[in-house]
């Protein structure tokens, strides 16, 4: 029997299990942060293409669709578009890194304490001890 294209059915692509991971407290502001990731992906890439055009045009050279796809950036040009990248990223997510960091900080006091805990001492004797 020969199978042809037009004989099978096209699959369906699903993914199994649940569709997407929750970080957020509703998926509502998840789905706005996806959105607002995406978003803050395209200004990124945007500002990348500005700089190309900025440096065909410090050159001396035009600026073309094909000149800005053939643009090559040397070490030092990559160098400072990842750190702008990153610094838009700091500055963006700022809030968020913020309660991540103080919730790590939450949670490394727990953990002292609960050592101390096991130990028969608590956290402020601790402190006084080694102060």
């Amino acid at each position: 029997m020969e199978l042809s294209s037009k004989s099978i059915a096209p699959r369906r692509r699903v993914a199994k299990g649940p569709k997407r991971p929750h970080y957020m407290a509703s998926q509502e502001i998840d789905k706005f942060m996806m959105m607002f990731t995406s978003l803050m992906a395209e200004v990124s890439a945007l500002r990348e293409r500005l700089d190309t055009h900025e440096g065909l045009g410090e050159a001396g050279k035009p600026v073309t669709r094909a000149s800005v796809e053939a643009y090559k950036l040397s070490l030092p040009e990559q160098q400072a578009r990842e750190a702008a990248r990153d610094a838009m990223m700091k500055r963006v997510f700022r809030i968020l890194l913020e309660d991540l960091e103080e919730a790590r900080t939450a949670l490394s006091t727990r953990d002292l304490e609960d050592v101390l805990a096991d130990d028969g001492t608590s956290l402020a004797e601790h402190e006084q001890a080694n102060a």
